[in-house]
């Protein structure tokens, strides 16, 4: 079975009428803003009409977790290092092939904020958790009382659930296919 391929348009249309979002523009500059920072992984040598980008399913899940971290307020700055955390494609797969379970696992992605010695700003870390396990072994817990992670102290966290906003775009996904 040959694997579907999207472009950025086809990512906006999937996440606008799933999500019903009046402004599509907004999620297409949105999608192109993360393409042209390097946030999303086109297929290399591929191109779609008029040159446009071709992604695989993987992607739009990435993409949509991006979005939300911008929703939640990360700078650009922290947003590359977050896309970096989620470059884990092994996890990333593990979460979208369980969102076809009867009662899929509540995925989650863990924004943590920490604060190294000797840097001016805390850096952000990400982690996936599945039913509340951290799946990157030796993750601190950020809601545990004085945690200290291995590389400094522990200033906050924010979460994003993966399994919520993922399962009705690979619904979504699914029935276009059928």
């Amino acid at each position: 079975m040959q694997t579907r391929i999207y472009t950025l348009r086809d990512f906006t249309t999937v996440i606008s009428e799933t999500e019903k979002r009046p402004n599509t523009e907004k999620v297409f500059n949105q999608l192109k803003g993360l393409a042209a920072r390097g946030l999303m992984r086109p297929l290399p040598d591929r191109y779609g009409p008029k040159g446009a980008l071709l992604f695989t399913a993987s992607e739009l899940f990435r993409a949509r977790v991006l979005m939300a971290a911008i929703d939640m307020g990360l700078s650009s700055e922290n947003l590359a290092k977050l896309g970096s955390d989620l470059d884990d494609k092994a996890l990333m797969e593990r979460a979208i092939t369980d969102l076809s379970a009867a009662q899929p696992s509540l995925w989650l992605i863990e924004i943590s904020w920490i604060r190294v010695p000797e840097q001016e700003s805390a850096g952000v870390y990400g982690n996936w958790l599945r039913d509340e396990v951290r799946m990157r072994r030796g993750a601190a817990d950020p809601l545990a009382p004085d945690t200290v992670s291995v590389s400094g102290t522990i200033e906050g966290a924010l979460y994003i659930r993966f399994t919520s906003i993922a399962l009705p775009l690979h619904a979504a996904l699914h029935e276009s296919e059928v």
